[in-house]
């Protein structure tokens, strides 16, 4: 039992690894305005912010983060990564945020494309697209553990 239970982690650590190797093109990243002065962020800056507990920059600015839609693959994946919640739990968690009056969920775009539109144009918006759709019309950012 011990042994399939310790395969089975090393397991899941490497399908994770492999699914956001630097290299894959399904790699999601996390983006920012090219007028952002955000270089990099923890993991736990990227939580903060998505789940309403940061509303500002350092810089005092307002921080917009951006979602794509509930039943979006992406979505699921950035959700499990970088908020270690699933996307039920996540809902869960809006749902009492906002019945109690202390936030708002993210504002959610139907497409990548759209969140690179809407990052482009508001340089206090962060968010997430595959590896593939990156482009100078925004500027990735590094998100590494720690707090």
């Amino acid at each position: 039992m011990k042994k399939c239970l310790i395969l089975s982690v090393i397991l899941l650590l490497f399908l994770e690894s492999r699914g956001q190797s630097a290299s894959n093109p399904d790699q999601i990243i996390v983006i920012v305005s090219n007028q952002s002065a955000i270089k990099q962020l923890t993991k736990t800056d990227l939580r903060n912010i998505y789940l309403g507990e940061t509303k500002e920059w350092d810089d005092g600015s307002p921080v917009q983060p951006l979602d794509l839609g509930e039943g979006n693959q992406i979505r699921g994946m950035f959700c499990q990564i970088y908020l270690k919640k699933s996307l039920s739990s996540l809902k869960y968690y809006w749902v009492e945020k906002v019945f109690t009056g202390r936030g708002a969920p993210p504002l959610v775009l139907e497409s990548e494309q759209k969140i690179k539109e809407f990052i482009a144009s508001h340089p206090g918006a962060i968010g997430y697209i595959r590896l593939k759709h990156l482009d100078s019309t925004v500027r990735r950012i590094d998100v590494r553990s720690g707090k």
